[in-house]
């Protein structure tokens, strides 16, 4: 049983370490969003942060880099429908003392 239970581990620590590590495809979408961003391409960056949140919903990075790339694109970026509706009704339920 001792040997079953170290065999267990063994393999839940090699899972666990292959499902936290980004897949190649993920890792090659947020380096080519990376390469976008540093050449100011803030739309096509947005697209390859995006595409890789697509497959890999967990990649921090992807995230991380898709919220620089809009920051950087500044005003020129439009919020979605969703996001004005969500700021307008809290600004319309504010309560007040």
């Amino acid at each position: 049983m001792k040997g079953f239970a170290s065999i267990a581990s063994l393999l839940c620590v090699a899972f666990m370490s292959v499902s936290a590590a980004p897949e190649g495809a993920v890792l090659e979408l947020i380096k080519q969003g990376r390469k976008a961003y540093a050449s100011r391409d803030w739309d096509e960056a947005i697209r390859f942060f995006s595409a890789a949140i697509e497959r890999d919903k967990e990649e921090d990075e992807a995230y991380v880099g898709r919220a620089l790339t809009y920051v950087k694109k500044g005003s020129r970026a439009r919020p979605s429908p969703t996001s004005t509706r969500r700021s307008r009704s809290l600004r319309t339920n504010r309560i007040t003392c």
